[in-house]
C-alpha cells in the first residue's frame, strides 16, 4: 500500500486519472462516457481515454488550443465568433446551441458544442463573498460524433450530481479529513464517507416530506449533537455512581438487602431513556 501511495504522489493529476481509469476499465466497467470538467478536457487526455474504449464529454477552456474546422484552424473564442449565428434555441434547457465538428492537433475527431446562456451552479459561493463574473456562453467537447448538441449538454449535466456529492461529503461528512497516516485508514475513511452518504440518500428517498439533502444534514447534525451530549452526561453519572458504590464498599460490607437496593438503583439508572430531552 505504501508503494502505491508513493507512486501516486509522483504522477500528475492527469496521469493519475488515466492510471485509475485504466484499472477500472480492466475490471470490466460497463460505461460508455467519461464526464470531466475543463481541467481534464484536453486533446491529449481525450485521445488517451478514447484509446481505453470510452467516449469523453467535457467542458472546454477558452485557451489557445487550436481546432481544425474545414480548411482553417481556430481557437475556441474564434470558433464562437464565426459560428454564433448558427445558435439554435433549445427551449427545454433555456439555451441556444450550435454543433461544430472539429479535429484536434493530435488527429482526434470530435464535436464542439457552443452553448449561449449556460451557467454552472457555483457550489463554493459563500454568503457575502465576492461574486465571480460569469461568461455568457460555454463550450463542450464530445468524442462521440453521433450525439446531437442537446444530447451532449444533457449528458454533461449528469456530472453535477457528482459535484454536489463531493461538496456535501467534504463539508459535512469529513471526506479527505482523515488524520491517520496509515494508507488503510485513509481508504477506510473514504469508504465510510461514501457509505454514510449512500445511507443518507436512501433515507432521503423514504421521507414523505422529501426534504433536501442539506436540510437532512442539518437535522442529523442537531440530533447527533444532542445525543452526544446526553450520552456523555449518562456516562459521567454512571461513572460517578459506580465510584460512590465502590468507595462505600471499601468501608463496610453492605447487607444483602442494602445491596439489592443499590442494584435496583443501578438497573433503573441504566434503563433511563437517554434520548429524551434535557433541560440542562
Amino acid at each position: 500500500m505504501a508503494r502505491h501511495l508513493r507512486v501516486a504522489g509522483e504522477l500528475t493529476k492527469v496521469e493519475l486519472a488515466l492510471k485509475m481509469l485504466a484499472q477500472v476499465v480492466a475490471q470490466g466497467l460497463p460505461a460508455l462516457y467519461l464526464l470531466v470538467d475543463a481541467w481534464f478536457t484536453s486533446p491529449k487526455f481525450c485521445k488517451a481515454v478514447k484509446e481505453l474504449g470510452l467516449h469523453v464529454i467535457g467542458r472546454l477552456k477558452a485557451d489557445g488550443t487550436l481546432y481544425a474546422h474545414g480548411d482553417r484552424r481556430a481557437n475556441l473564442r474564434q470558433l464562437y465568433r464565426t459560428h454564433r449565428h448558427l445558435l439554435t434555441p433549445a427551449p427545454e434547457m433555456g439555451l441556444a446551441l450550435a454543433r461544430v465538428p472539429v479535429t484536434c492537433g493530435n488527429g482526434l475527431a470530435g464535436a464542439i458544442i457552443l452553448a449561449r446562456g449556460y451557467q454552472e451552479p457555483d457550489l463554493d459561493t459563500k454568503p457575502g463573498g465576492k461574486i465571480t463574473p460569469k461568461s455568457s456562453w460555454a463550450a463542450f467537447f464530445s468524442t462521440d460524433l453521433s450525439l446531437t448538441a442537446l444530447e451532449v449538454v444533457k449528458k454533461y449535466l449528469g456530472r453535477w450530481a457528482i459535484e454536489v456529492f463531493f461538496k456535501e461529503a467534504k463539508q459535512r461528512l469529513g471526506l479527505g479529513q482523515e488524520q491517520g497516516h496509515s494508507f488503510a485508514a485513509q481508504v477506510f475513511s473514504v469508504f465510510q464517507t461514501f457509505f454514510r452518504y449512500s445511507l443518507l440518500a436512501y433515507l432521503l428517498e423514504q421521507e414523505d416530506g422529501r426534504p433536501t439533502m442539506g436540510e437532512m444534514f442539518r437535522q442529523l447534525e442537531e440530533e447527533t449533537g444532542k445525543l452526544t451530549f446526553l450520552e456523555r452526561l449518562r456516562q459521567y453519572l454512571a461513572t460517578l455512581l459506580k465510584r460512590i458504590l465502590d468507595t462505600l464498599a471499601d468501608f463496610y460490607e453492605p447487607s444483602p438487602s442494602f445491596r439489592a437496593y443499590l442494584d435496583a438503583i443501578t438497573n433503573t439508572f441504566n434503563e433511563f431513556p437517554i434520548f429524551q430531552g434535557c433541560e440542562t
